[in-house]
């Protein structure tokens, strides 16, 4: 039984003595597990202590640069480094991210607050889209201007040359397409959840009925049969289906 190399083994372990040499440390390793308080081991080939940080003038500029180097402490972590490119000076006129006479503003696809308030004081100068569409996919033709509260159903039935639009303010309106003018307007007496076509059918979801209008003979029926506001309608089958609140 080698005891003597193995009391070796652990005399190295635990560090070796004080006068040993500076370079015999170089490549000895502190355990992962001993640092995790788990290390079980024994003997352990790696160092159950931490390595002393470099001290001194030569710790100084280690770095190159005369400031004295930062090392890693047990988690490994050294602190936020400042990185900063070539041409960083600390000239607080310099111009990076500003928009000057010939720069280029690259725009984004929301469309301005301002703009669409008609207040924008940026004019071409504003990154954000001064139209309601990014592209030449899309180009708007008219506003259509009337319903007072927030619109919850658009519809074009098949064959027809108007637009029907329902609203919270209880009201549907029909729009000419050629024109972008209001054609009529019909109260319900109740607020407007859900509008579909099919065929020559208009479907409009209101509270606890369903509203329905062919647009070709003008025959008008009122589908009872719901409770609640109508939010949700599909055709499949020759059947209406509607969900409500």
């Amino acid at each position: 039984m080698d005891l003597d190399g193995r009391n070796r083994r652990v005399f190295n372990r635990l560090g070796g003595s004080s006068a040993a040499s500076p370079d015999s440390s170089k490549n000895q390793k502190v355990c992962y597990h001993w640092r995790a308080g788990k290390c079980s081991r024994f003997p352990c080939p790696f160092l159950h202590r931490e390595l002393p940080h470099p001290s001194g003038p030569a710790a100084a500029t280690a770095n190159g640069s005369g400031a004295p180097k930062r090392f890693a402490d047990d988690s490994g972590f050294s602190g936020p480094a400042l990185r900063r490119g070539p041409n960083f000076n600390n000239n607080h006129n310099n111009s990076w991210g500003r928009m000057g006479a010939n720069k280029v503003v690259r725009k984004t696809e929301k469309v301005c607050n301002y703009w669409v308030q008609g207040n924008c004081s940026y004019g071409d100068k504003c990154r954000f889209l001064h139209s309601w569409s990014l592209g030449e996919c899309f180009t708007l033709l008219n506003h259509l201007d009337g319903h007072q509260k927030v619109v919850t159903g658009i519809a074009l039935p098949a064959g027809m040359d108007k637009l029907y639009t329902g609203s919270k303010d209880e009201t549907v309106r029909a729009w000419d397409t050629n024109t972008g003018q209001c054609m009529g307007v019909i109260n319900l007496g109740g607020e407007v959840g859900c509008m579909i076509s099919e065929g020559p059918w208009l479907f409009v979801g209101i509270p606890n009925v369903v509203k329905a209008w062919n647009t070709q003979t003008n025959q008008e029926l009122s589908l009872s049969g719901p409770v609640g506001q109508v939010y949700t309608m599909v055709v499949g089958n020759d059947l209406l289906f509607a969900g409500t609140q």
